[in-house]
């Protein structure tokens, strides 16, 4: 009789596509519900339209165009709603989750925890959920990352380099840190891959799809560079770099659960509340931990892997550090770093879980993320924001009313008002955005402008104005004149814990 060799069942084969399943879900739950706020409402603005309209506009802005021109695509096959508005987000965090399994075979550690603890990630369903460019810059950077190390495996197959240089080109369009991250591909090809630049003229080829693809936006590019550069707070200070890049590293663990904290309130919880504050110290140190023992694991088993993976993100740590304007808004800017310092977690997890310890670790692991799901889902989804403006000023705006309102750049408070205001069946009446103008290097000039100028001069020719403000300025009507009446109405907070306070003001 012959031998019979029963072969285990790889539970990988079912287990990986489970979590890229439950990556889907979670990527496309609660999408369509969440109202639009001002930054996605820039977007709206510049992706309604013709291809014309989306690069002309979106060359006042201070991005590549080709998140805009797929989302611009998104709205014409599916309509104006907020899920066709957020599909290309979805589709790149979808993408993200899908690429896990690769990531995971290049670090050459466990694929399926690695691909449970992207997917499951809470700041990964956030970015995926929100219509801007970062969730699709995430993707084309492991997208990148992945293609240029097949391209060091087999340097003559010219196709691997013609990949690279498609995703490279792609990732620049979609932001200017892109030359960022290219740059640091470049220096980790210099250190650790010299051989595979033998046959140069492949990775010339490479390079020439970049800078050729490139070529139509190269002008624009530089005013947005030049302008932007100019306008934005280089000059912050190490305390507000710090806490920003620590806020980041947080929201990349943990997601958005703790997301009100401050260094001053952190203090103050762990007087008045120890049991809260304890929760927010697992949720923190936990996942430090386990990203540690997970570097330290790699390093000892493979450290070129691990100096390979370390330069890749520390170039465009450094460059963050050292323009404020990035350093201050890490949590999107370094976003993109994202899969592989989870990645790092999920090392650091499959190293330690044979220990008591490591279970418990891994018990507290995975509470941080059930929490970070639970607050995006229940509390963060379902938050007040445009919509509540929409309705409050639906039941109160007259007919020789005004509204101004004070946010995003080139309109988006405005127009994720008036779409708001559609979705509930209500005409709004004038309404003046105070940066609608905005075009890159002119921010000092609207913020000169106080609101209370405007909303004064408004008040000439309208019986009312009312007036909200997104920047979270504590005081913005500061300086109204004297005979001006003036109403607050509060409508709870936002999604980011922010007070939403709508003003009537009168003469």
């Amino acid at each position: 009789m012959a031998n019979t060799k029963h072969q285990a069942f790889d539970w990988a084969q079912l287990l990986i596509p489970t979590a890229i399943f439950i990556g889907v879900i979670l990527r496309f739950w609660g999408a369509a519900g969440r109202p639009i706020d001002g930054d996605e409402g820039l977007i709206l603005s510049v992706a309604s339209g013709s291809i014309g309209h989306v690069l002309a506009t979106a060359a006042h802005d201070v991005h590549p165009p080709l998140f805009h021109l797929l989302t611009s695509l998104s709205l014409a096959l599916f309509g104006v709603n907020r899920l066709a508005l957020r599909l290309i987000s979805i589709m790149a965090g979808i993408g993200v989750v899908s690429l896990a399994p690769a990531l995971a075979r290049r670090l050459k550690i466990n694929p399926v925890v690695t691909t449970f603890v992207i997917t499951t990630a809470p700041f990964l369903v956030y970015v995926s959920q929100d219509a801007r460019m970062y969730s699709l810059l995430m993707l084309l950077a492991l997208g990148s990352y992945l293609a240029l190390m097949d391209a060091w495996d087999k340097p003559t197959e010219w196709q691997r380099w013609i990949v690279w240089g498609v995703s490279g080109l792609l990732l620049v369009l979609t932001h200017h840190l892109g030359w960022v991250i290219l740059a640091s591909e470049g220096v980790a090809t210099l250190l650790f891959a010299r051989k595979s630049l033998a046959k140069l003229y492949h990775w010339l080829g490479a390079v020439g799809i970049i800078l050729v693809g490139y070529w139509p936006v190269y002008l624009t590019t530089i005013h947005q560079f030049v302008g932007r550069l100019g306008e934005q707070a280089t000059g912050a200070g190490l305390g507000e770099r710090a806490t920003s890049f620590i806020g980041a590293a947080y929201r990349t663990f943990a997601g958005r659960t703790f997301l009100s904290l401050s260094p001053h309130n952190i203090i103050d919880l762990a007087r008045t509340n120890p049991l809260y504050f304890v929760a927010f110290l697992g949720t923190l140190a936990v996942p430090v931990v386990l990203f540690v023992l997970g570097a330290q694991w790699l390093y000892r088993r493979d450290n070129r892997t691990a100096w390979i993976w370390a330069t890749l993100a520390v170039i465009p740590i450094i460059v963050a550090a050292g323009v404020g304007s990035i350093a201050i808004q890490a949590s999107r800017y370094l976003s993109f770093l994202a899969p592989v310092v989870l990645s790092l977690v999920a090392v650091g997890l499959v190293a330690v879980y044979p220990r008591w310890w490591g279970k418990l670790l891994a018990i507290i692991f995975a509470g941080t993320v059930v929490a970070g799901l639970w607050t995006q889902i229940a509390v963060h989804d379902r938050a007040p924001g445009m919509n509540t403006y929409a309705a409050a000023l639906r039941t109160s705006v007259q007919s020789n009313d005004i509204v101004v309102v004070r946010g995003s750049f080139g309109g988006g408070e405005s127009t994720a008002l008036a779409f708001e205001a559609k979705q509930a069946g209500f005409a709004l009446p004038t309404v003046v955005d105070m940066f609608g103008d905005y075009s890159v290097g002119n921010l000092a000039t609207l913020r000169a402008v106080a609101p209370a100028t405007v909303v004064d001069q408004l008040l000439l020719d309208h019986s009312r104005v009312w007036f909200f403000d997104d920047t979270y300025e504590p005081t913005p009507l500061l300086g109204l004149d004297h005979a001006d009446s003036v109403t607050t109405q509060s409508l709870g907070v936002d999604k980011e814990q922010q007070p939403l306070t709508l003003y009537r003001v009168t003469k």
